[in-house]
């Protein structure tokens, strides 16, 4: 018996050398940027997570996850980048702008869009997008931006009876499923920032009049874990289907989920951030960072850190202050309070070399 059992066991060995092997493979097929857990705190509770109704920063926080546009900002600087359109092209003296979207963009899964749960994003999708939110604002007398209002055929927008369901801006028009075209009244400098703000977000048809403006279902590089939004907490997961690359090609986003919290009390939350639940924490006030400095300074003076101060200066020159573990990297924030999830990702820093002159 003692020696069937040891042939057994020879026998079953490389088995378990193979399967052990694959396993490991498979774990970094994705590659070493991949995988793990986000963890970021808004300093306010949300209402409702939908383009066009963002009103505060934890709204803005998690919208910016679940949705794109055709544009988006830099998260280092301000300057527009690719996002739906992978170019553009700009004629007639900076009025008539042609967007080419990208062929391999999908709306996040849901039953709203029948058997196949899914389906591309088209052109059509930026115009429905963009002029429902417009209604919206006509209709609740929101300020109307003045980009849109720049829009040929926006004039049905300044009509203080609009009441319809529908708006047809001619100004914009659908050329084909990957081509887009707006035309100007005149020209206007900021018109591709209105294009990268949360009022040009896209959204399907389908999951608008499924679940009106308590829809979940989204455009961007992640979608919620439940299909209803609830608890002190939020899960947002990475979806398969994200278009984005970074400059490198790699497909984004890099962590798998994000979890977004909403303590409202600073010191709580700074709290939090020490005791590791927080990997992040933006916005910090200038009464509590020389105190948590203070209490800190060997974690931040130690090499490698173990925490990282980040400043921004905002266009009024005022100076914003973030914490962070210096295990998460490419994490910027611009001066309008930007930042783009999708490409940061976790790894341990690597202790400096000193040198003595």
């Amino acid at each position: 018996m003692k020696y069937r059992n040891s042939v057994f066991l020879l026998i079953l060995l490389p088995f378990f050398i193979i399967f052990i092997g694959c396993s490991n493979s498979k774990s970094k097929v994705r590659g070493e940027k991949y995988g793990g857990t986000f963890r970021i705190n808004a300093s306010d509770v949300p209402d409702i997570l939908f383009p066009g109704r963002v009103l505060k920063q934890s709204e803005q926080l998690i919208i910016n996850q679940i949705y794109v546009g055709l544009v988006k900002y830099n998260a280092g600087n301000v300057e527009i980048e690719p996002s739906l359109a992978k170019k553009w092209r700009v004629e007639r003296e900076q009025t008539l702008y042609t967007f080419y979207l990208n062929n391999n963009a999908y709306f996040h899964n849901d039953d709203c869009f029948g058997k196949e749960r899914t389906r591309k994003i088209v052109a059509s999708d930026v115009k429905y997008s963009i002029e429902k939110i417009a209604l919206f604002h006509a209709i609740s007398k929101h300020g109307i931006a003045s980009q849109l209002k720049n829009i040929i055929g926006s004039e049905s927008l300044l009509d203080s009876t609009v009441q319809t369901d529908t708006l047809d801006i001619s100004g914009i028009e659908v050329v084909n499923d990957t081509t887009l075209v707006f035309q100007l009244k005149k020209p206007d400098p900021l018109f591709l920032h209105f294009l990268a703000n949360t009022n040009s977000l896209v959204f399907a048809k389908e999951a608008f009049n499924t679940y009106g403006y308590k829809s979940t279902v989204g455009s961007g590089a992640y979608s919620f874990e439940y299909p209803s939004i609830k608890g002190h907490t939020i899960t947002l997961v990475a979806t398969n289907v994200f278009f984005g690359r970074n400059q490198q090609k790699l497909q984004l986003p890099f962590v798998d989920t994000i979890k977004v919290s909403f303590i409202t009390s600073a010191p709580k939350e700074l709290l939090l951030f020490e005791q590791e639940k927080l990997d992040v924490v933006i916005g910090v006030s200038g009464l509590y960072v020389i105190d948590f400095l203070d209490k800190h300074i060997n974690q931040f003076q130690s090499n490698p850190p173990y925490f990282i101060m980040k400043q921004t200066i905002n266009s009024e020159n005022k100076t914003s202050y973030n914490f962070l573990r210096s295990n998460v990297q490419d994490f910027k924030i611009n001066s309008i309070g930007y930042f783009d999830l999708t490409k940061i990702y976790f790894k341990d820093p690597v202790a400096q070399e000193i040198t003595i002159n």
